[in-house]
């Protein structure tokens, strides 16, 4: 997701400062999203960590999971989603702001992936009942979570070019399917 938002908006943006600031703009909206998430769960305490702990909670995050792992094994399709994304005319006006929404959304995205790390501190700031912790604590997760998509837009041009292997990326589409 990160690569394809990135090279197209890069792309689409012709000047090399533009280009550059991109990686920056879109892990930009990745702290927003948890530092706010830090907020929300410092102001409403044991009410968050009531909410991870309750199975039902817990069985709605595992069918999405399950649902995304079907996708990833061509049940169905999120490409008409995407492209239904691209003819936003905020995405042609505004790349930036485009840019930084999906950052934002990424970041919700990927929560299910540091699921222990990040419940753990969220437990953590639910406890402390402090919204400015809560606040402190997601933003340096988010930036050390963010550091590796800066890289990685900063070559996201050059990983693009990179060859393909077919039958690795197929077995590695698979193996993480399956661990959905």
């Amino acid at each position: 997701i990160t690569l394809n938002v990135l090279t197209q908006f890069g792309q689409n943006n012709r000047k090399q400062r533009n280009i550059k600031s991109l990686p920056f703009i879109y892990v930009g909206g990745m702290i927003v999203t948890y530092s706010l998430l830090g907020v929300f769960a410092g102001m409403t305490g044991n009410l968050f960590g009531a909410q991870l702990a309750n199975p039902i909670f817990n069985w709605i995050i595992a069918l999405v999971m399950f649902f995304l792992g079907l996708s990833m094994l061509g049940a169905f399709n999120f490409t008409a989603v995407q492209s239904f994304a691209n003819r936003i005319p905020l995405a042609q006006n505004y790349p930036r702001t485009a840019v930084a929404t999906m950052g934002a959304v990424s970041g919700l995205i990927s929560a299910p992936c540091t699921g222990p790390v990040l419940s753990t501190i969220l437990l953590l700031i639910a406890q402390n009942k402090n919204p400015i912790s809560g606040f402190t604590y997601m933003l340096f997760f988010a930036l050390g979570f963010g550091l590796p998509y800066v890289a990685l837009g900063f070559f996201s041009q050059s990983i693009s070019r990179m060859p393909k292997f077919p039958r690795l990326v197929n077995f590695i589409k698979i193996f993480f399917a399956a661990l959905m």
